[in-house]
């Protein structure tokens, strides 16, 4: 005796439904199988379609059309462009360490003049 996998079930009933009542569209059907076993419509279905996939692996779905993917121009290093903004960020850096010396000897007067008032 085979036994049925839950995905399986839920497409056999999906079947089933549609078999006995013949008015019925897919999406009703689902909707009666979700109620039924106490599951979401979105479960259902896709235990339904994922069984088709497994029963006709053959069929391929359509290609997808995609936009052509840009392809990146590589910059050379080193250019001059690329010296001109080292050079600029290795002044920016010596200005900030300047800044940063100056502002800790602020610092230390400033400790000194509260200390000499106290």
């Amino acid at each position: 005796m085979k036994t049925v996998g839950k995905q399986e079930a839920d497409s056999i009933a999906v079947r089933k439904f549609l078999k006995n009542n013949k008015g019925m569209n897919l999406k009703q059907a689902f909707a009666a199988v979700a109620e039924e076993h106490g599951k979401k419509v979105g479960t259902v279905q896709a235990s339904y379609y994922m069984m088709i996939r497994k029963q006709q692996p053959n069929k391929v779905a359509a290609p997808v059309k995609t936009k052509p993917v840009k392809k990146r121009v590589k910059v050379a290093a080193n250019t001059d462009l690329d010296m001109n903004i080292r050079a600029v960020l290795a002044a920016a850096i010596s200005t900030i360490d300047a800044l940063e010396a100056r502002n800790n000897k602020n610092e230390q007067i400033i400790s000194n003049l509260r200390n000499a008032l106290v």
